[in-house]
């Protein structure tokens, strides 16, 4: 069985989404794919768009097979973090024999060398003391360009494949459409740009799948989607419980940062103007939005250092015809496979306890606190698709 993992966050799947899926079932020859996904916060520091129900259901309908979700305790965390935890969760489930990666070069050999070169050790500790992200210090240090983020994540997927020992192939495939930040609204744009165009109230369905541009509807018209600002009120109240020595405990934060969050606090309207008074050149505001969400979600080193590597594995769903790879998954995983949550919940793991308080959190930016997905993460049955739904 030739099974190919794809890490990803889909906030929400687009049209470069499908393309890449169908670029790596071709490339791979793999029969399946699977997917490691983001919960309900992302690698960029904010609140998904839209659940990750909604957005597990759109990769099956666009191309997976089956979708588990990257635990909220690596999802949130850097480059570096993120890469592990993804590429943990798919070698843990025993099947995976191909990686497939976004790359704006698609040099998956010099991707490769990259992944194995050693750094200038005094450009990594001056990157490092700037306050540079690790994956982007490391990066520099080996001559790679921070200019590319799809590749530095793809040589922090081979590093962890290196240090987990999984000899998977891999498949690069050449980025699509706009750049990773390019704000204009496209048939290839980026999520970011299909997520601002939808708050201002233009017509993003061009930009997506059918498929996948129904359920969004759906839920715009449920009122299940996440505001810009709706978690702003959330994380001030949550900041100005909080003095500088509890803020310290975040998992990412360090060098006295946790004075300026405590300052920031008092003092920011919302979360951008909360980072805009804690941003300096000595760090990135992806890496000040993660720590702000890590505060909010109580998502602490000492946390971190207890699960260095994810211990379960959720799944959300898969497609009907998929069910033999969802058999050999049961019969090899050595990470136990969470069907049904409650049960699980009973065991106390606290990196799951934290994806609880990420949805029991993510409805309140929505404007909808009745949207009950705290209860749901603990009756919701996983996603079965049939055949027929699938879209092309």
């Amino acid at each position: 069985m030739r099974v190919c993992g794809v890490i990803c966050e889909y906030d929400p799947f687009h049209n470069g989404h499908a393309h890449h899926l169908r670029r790596v079932r071709e490339l791979s020859g793999c029969e399946y794919i699977v997917c490691a996904m983001s919960g309900y916060f992302t690698q960029r520091g904010e609140a998904a768009l839209v659940s990750k129900w909604a957005r597990a259901e759109m990769a099956l309908r666009c191309g997976a097979d089956a979708v588990f979700e990257l635990p909220t305790l690596f999802a949130l965390r850097d480059a570096q973090r993120f890469a592990l935890g993804g590429v943990a969760l798919l070698d843990g489930l025993g099947v995976v024999t191909h990686l497939g990666f976004g790359s704006e070069s698609a040099d998956a050999d010099a991707l490769r060398r990259q992944a194995l070169a050693t750094p200038d050790p005094d450009a990594l500790r001056a990157g490092l003391a700037c306050g540079k992200a690790h994956a982007r210090a490391l990066g520099e240090a080996t001559g790679q360009d921070a200019g590319k983020p799809n590749d530095t994540l793809a040589v922090e997927y081979l590093r962890a494949m290196r240090l987990l020992g999984a000899a998977w192939e891999t498949v690069a495939v050449p980025r699509a459409g706009g750049g990773h930040h390019d704000g204009a609204l496209s048939a290839m744009a980026s999520a970011s740009a299909v997520r601002r165009a939808l708050r201002q109230g233009e017509d993003v369905s061009r930009a997506m799948p059918e498929a996948a541009w129904s359920l969004l509807v759906r839920q715009w018209e449920e009122g299940a989607c996440q505001r810009a600002d709706g978690l702003d009120g959330a994380l001030l109240a949550c900041l100005r419980r909080m003095d500088a020595a509890e803020m310290a405990q975040a998992a990412d934060i360090g060098e006295g940062l946790e004075h300026r969050f405590a300052r920031a606090a008092w003092t920011a309207s919302g979360r951008e103007a909360l980072l805009d008074r804690v941003k300096c050149k000595r760090y990135t505001r992806a890496r000040l939005s993660r720590i702000a969400s890590q505060l909010l979600l109580g998502l602490t080193r000492s946390l971190a250092l207890s699960h260095p590597l994810p211990d379960y594995a959720r799944l959300l769903g898969f497609r009907r015809e998929a069910r033999p790879l969802l058999a050999a998954i049961s019969e090899r995983s050595r990470l136990p496979l969470v069907l049904r949550p409650a049960k699980f919940r009973i065991q106390h793991n606290a990196a799951f306890a934290l994806d609880l308080r990420a949805a029991a959190l993510w409805p309140l930016g929505c404007g909808a606190p009745q949207l009950r997905a705290g209860d749901r993460e603990l009756t919701q049955k996983v996603i079965i698709l049939d055949e027929t739904t699938i879209s092309d």
